[in-house]
């Protein structure tokens, strides 16, 4: 498919995601603090942020997942966890989810004036690249590019920015390790190495390759192994690494991060009861 087919497919993308931005935005009087989703019940990270931004929007409630972000951003290796890390609840939890934290703030370049804007231009730009790259698929398999729009019309990913997730980063790395491996020369290497950024950027983006690897294995009768073998293996290996890092936190230390099947679904369901169109969303 040429590369100017897919315009019009990226372009609304884009047009999707800046409406979207926008429309968050312009309420907050401007202020990108808005996506990074501070919350009233969470004093120590809006104390953090507005020690570093000054005045900051904070939402009701805890706030959201972009509040951690914000203080990895500042320090995504963890070079001054006593400065930093130190305001996460779970430190070794959040910490594994490192790529979208490390592209926000430049490998620890930018300046958190900086950072508040590059978390959401980072955001912003997988999303577009994500669209063009869902449509590529789309076309290479006979379909509408226009299926591509399935991207920034996925009111999960829309709600990833709304709160400074790192959803939109993994779904253009998992997409992204599909086009290298679909493509007319299958490229083994780049796939393995996108799955693993996908999983570094969120790690339940494990089961994304080991489903790609059991379809090639149901349909082909091939076993791929490093697409899901060296994203664990590369998983492991930062887990450790912030094991040692922040091991001399209060709350450093492994976390508990398995539970019974679907009891985040049944806890989120309390709060989504309070909201019906929540709970319609969801």
């Amino acid at each position: 498919m040429s590369r100017t087919r897919l315009w019009p497919v990226t372009a609304s993308g884009l047009a999707i995601g800046l409406i979207y931005i926008l429309r968050v935005l312009i309420p907050a009087e401007g202020n990108p603090s808005i996506f990074l989703a501070l919350g009233e019940e969470s004093p120590r990270q809006t104390a953090y942020a507005q020690s570093r931004l000054g005045s900051v929007v904070v939402r009701d409630a805890f706030g959201h997942d972009g509040k951690f972000f914000f203080v990895q951003a500042n320090d995504p290796f963890h070079l001054e966890p006593d400065a930093n890390a130190a305001f996460l609840d779970r430190p070794v939890y959040r910490g594994q989810r490192m790529l979208y934290p490390a592209l926000a703030g430049g490998l620890g370049l930018f300046p958190p004036g900086l950072v508040v804007w590059s978390m959401l231009g980072v955001n912003l730009a997988a999303l577009v690249a994500a669209t063009a790259v869902a449509g590529k698929l789309a076309a290479g398999w006979g379909a509408s590019p226009w299926l591509g729009l399935a991207v920034p019309l996925n009111l999960g990913l829309l709600s990833e920015i709304d709160i400074g997730g790192a959803g939109v980063v993994a779904m253009l790395a998992a997409l992204g390790g599909v086009l290298a491996l679909t493509s007319p020369k299958e490229k083994t290497a780049a796939s393995t190495l996108l799955f693993t950024l996908a999983a570094l950027s969120r790690e339940v983006s494990l089961l994304f390759a080991a489903g790609v690897v059991a379809v090639l294995f149901l349909t082909k009768r091939r076993v791929l192994w490093q697409l899901l073998v060296i994203p664990v293996v590369a998983v492991g290996a930062w887990r450790l690494y912030l094991l040692v890092r922040l091991s001399g936190l209060p709350t450093g230390g492994a976390d508990r991060e398995l539970g019974a099947p679907l009891v985040g679904i049944w806890e989120a369901f309390r709060y989504w009861r309070e909201d019906p169109i929540d709970l319609a969303i969801g």
